[in-house]
């Protein structure tokens, strides 16, 4: 995602998983470096709707926690949040706004998480962009095909 990113002169936030962080830590370092921005998407990614106050918490706090770890002494995370699946709570939504740290949401979901081919990514956000006419576009940095379909939008 970042060769193909770098070679379209475009730059992303990333939502990146704690657990991910401390298992690539210089993926997170090189987004960094390259000038996009990093923000996170809690520890393991699970359902925090669904999971007690203090669980869900430690999850976001650990998130920033491994991810500010990764990128090392004098970096750090941008004041982002995206809670996985979209879910939240009234009272995580307070957790983060009391931490000054922004949740974050989507306009386009091109379901990437999906088995599709580069092209049927590229349609899915075209169409999504289309409908909305602009907005913040999801996509799985993680997946093969997603990455495969960014030099695709400079044909469009």
């Amino acid at each position: 995602m970042l060769d193909a990113l770098n070679a379209q002169c475009v730059t992303a936030t990333f939502f990146v998983l704690g657990e991910n962080a401390k298992a690539a830590p210089e993926l997170v370092r090189r987004a960094y470096q390259e000038g996009h921005t990093i923000g996170t998407h809690s520890r393991s990614h699970p359902n925090l709707a669904e999971l007690p106050l203090a669980l869900a918490e430690k999850e976001i706090k650990d998130g920033f926690d491994l991810t500010n770890a990764a990128l090392g002494l004098q970096r750090t995370t941008a004041p982002f949040f995206r809670a996985p699946y979209l879910s939240t709570t009234p009272a995580l939504e307070q957790y983060l706004a009391e931490r000054d740290v922004m949740l974050w949401s989507i306009d386009v979901d091109p379901e990437d998480w999906r088995p599709l081919s580069p092209g049927e990514v590229v349609e899915h956000i075209l169409a999504g962009l289309e409908n909305k006419h602009s907005g913040i576009v999801l996509m799985h940095d993680v997946q093969p095909h997603t990455a495969a379909a960014i030099p695709n939008f400079s044909t469009h």
